[in-house]
């Protein structure tokens, strides 16, 4: 009888300090796990930073289109920690992108304090020459805190050449009768970047497509649904993860011509041009980077726990799997 219900043996201590190792090992699991994960965070942004030479004493919204005759606002919040002043100017430039004239806002100087915005407004004078202008923001440090008041305290932070439109053009119009996000979508397709570099359509890339689709099909056959003579469940050989590899190979294999990953590029381009941090863009896409290289890392965990009784040939794939995620997400973020 012993050997039929064991279970009705066992001492309620003896099952208690089983239920307890239990609790036990997962919470240390999920502590390791989240320390890793935080772990990766850091150590990418640390990483990246080095390389990173983005000013990041303010930060400066600078308008995406200009329109002669009209006024325009350049917001900047302060980071520093000690006071200081901001100076702003512009430059107006011509057709062969010379400088024509320098433009100075209503209030050139603005004194400011740690974590303080302020902005200075514009006024674009209708000029025919003008075919660009070129916002600029510096800091100069307050003379109790710098013996030399007019010696930049921080880099200078400047804007792309952005384009200057009359009223009555053709890009007015268009600017007008569109939604926000149509001008983004529009000015994603514009810049040309998906349209030349989409797809691969040589022999070699069209070779890799169909050899991503028939890797597909294999891993199919390895969910076990077409096998009517298995003698295991669907459960013992992880049906579920080579139903995963099946759907991820193949789309992968779809984006192999079709490159997406360009296409969000330029969408994230647009919009950080659209709302005036182009410039400064650098800090966002090092923390895109470290958010995918985190969700890459918990992927990896949370897969390697799941198959972690499965045979060799499942492990093999899924660090394949995991190459080829990565690989993926680091095309979608470019640091450029």
């Amino acid at each position: 009888m012993s050997g039929r219900y064991p279970h009705t043996f066992v001492p309620l201590q003896l099952r208690y300090s089983r239920s307890r190792a239990r609790i036990q090992s997962r919470v240390l699991r999920w502590t390791l796990a989240c320390i890793s994960l935080v772990l990766c965070y850091q150590g990418v942004i640390r990483l990246c930073s080095l390389f990173d030479d983005t000013p990041r004493w303010a930060n400066v919204f600078f308008p995406n289109v200009v329109v002669e005759g009209r006024n325009y606002t350049v917001q900047v919040r302060y980071h520093g920690s000690n006071p200081t002043q901001l100076a702003a100017k512009a430059k107006l430039i011509n057709e062969s992108g010379r400088t024509c004239a320098e433009l100075k806002p209503r209030k050139p100087v603005a004194d400011v304090r740690h974590q303080e915005r302020t902005s200075f407004v514009f006024d674009i004078p209708p000029d025919p020459n003008t075919a660009a202008i070129q916002f600029s923001v510096s800091s100069l440090a307050l003379p109790e805190f710098q013996r030399d008041p007019a010696q930049p305290l921080n880099p200078l932070i400047k804007s792309r050449r952005i384009k200057v439109i009359t009223a009555d053009s053709n890009d007015m119009l268009k600017i007008e009768h569109q939604s926000a996000l149509n001008q983004i979508l529009n000015e994603a397709l514009s810049m040309g970047h998906w349209k030349a570099y989409r797809g691969d359509p040589t022999f070699v890339g069209w070779t890799l497509t169909c050899f991503y689709l028939v890797l597909g099909l294999l891993c199919l056959s390895c969910t076990g649904v077409n096998d009517r003579s298995r003698s295991r469940p669907l459960s013992t050989i992880y049906a579920w993860f080579w139903w995963l590899m099946t759907a991820l190979v193949i789309l992968i294999g779809m984006n192999k011509q079709l490159d997406l990953q360009i296409f969000l590029t330029d969408i994230g381009r647009a919009y950080s041009t659209a709302q005036g941090w182009y410039e400064q863009r650098k800090p966002v896409q090092i923390q895109m980077l470290a958010i995918c290289a985190t969700v890459v890392l918990g992927t990896v965990e949370w897969i390697a726990y799941k198959i972690r009784k499965a045979p060799k040939t499942t492990w093999t794939a899924g660090l394949g799997l995991v190459v080829l995620i990565f690989m993926f997400l680091l095309k979608g973020v470019s640091l450029k």
